[in-house]
């Protein structure tokens, strides 16, 4: 459990990093727990990123976590399929990577919840992920109603947002919203969970599939966005 909630905590950091940030630190971490590499390299002070200031903490023993490798493999393609966004950041690059996914949702309808379908565009490499999180969700006790899903957008700041290479997901951004640090409501409107049924739980069945798949859920960023999962 431990090891899952460091690793989860390591691949957060990497979502909000810029491309050039995060691949220094991905070079920097994988320097350390490169399989067979058991050498503490730290001092007794935490090693720092040069650009980030991110402390990797010392004597930590994950080399022969299936997990660690399982997601550090899938950044490195990811990265690898979307070289040309990062060369060229525009529209017209990012969508040729870019697929349509259908998933089971459960919807309300004068007050009862029924089965439905609903589609979302994601980067090509994470539609079969995209898939689970979704039928797993569908299937959890909950029954969590969605009534409106957005992934894939091309933003004016570009690849600032994860939107924009399609590895993020809102979900019922009315109920859902962002705020801003001071907790003002920037986008949407309230946030009530276990009251409103469209407010996403915490600890409740859709953070828990996205974030066993490695996925962030945005209430934890400082300017807190309930309806934001990304990877």
């Amino acid at each position: 459990m431990k090891k899952s909630k460091l690793l989860i905590g390591i691949f957060t950091i990497f979502s909000i990093m810029s491309i050039e940030n995060k691949l220094y630190a991905y070079n920097e971490i994988q320097g350390i727990f490169k399989s067979g590499n058991r050498e503490n390299k730290n001092t007794s002070d935490s090693k720092q990123t040069k650009s980030e200031n991110i402390q990797i903490p010392p004597q930590v023993e994950i080399v022969n976590d299936p997990m660690w490798e399982y997601y550090i493999e899938y950044h490195e393609r990811i990265d690898a399929e979307l070289q040309d966004v990062y060369y060229n950041p525009s529209h017209e690059t990012a969508i040729r990577h870019m697929v349509w996914v259908e998933v089971p949702i459960w919807k309300l309808k004068n007050g009862q919840k029924v089965s439905s379908k609903a589609k979302v565009q994601v980067l090509n490499l994470l539609a079969e992920d995209v898939k689970s999180i979704f039928t797993e969700i569908y299937n959890g006790p909950e029954k969590f109603p969605i009534k409106s899903l957005g992934g894939y957008n091309w933003r004016p700041n570009g690849l600032k947002s994860l939107h924009s290479t399609g590895r993020a997901i809102d979900i019922n951004p009315d109920e859902n919203p962002q705020l801003d640090v001071e907790g003002k409501v920037l986008v949407g409107k309230k946030w009530e969970p276990g009251i409103n049924p469209y407010s996403i739980i915490p600890d409740g069945d859709v953070v828990k599939a996205f974030s066993k798949r490695g996925w962030t859920w945005g209430a934890a960023f400082s300017r807190a966005d309930y309806m934001h999962f990304d990877f």
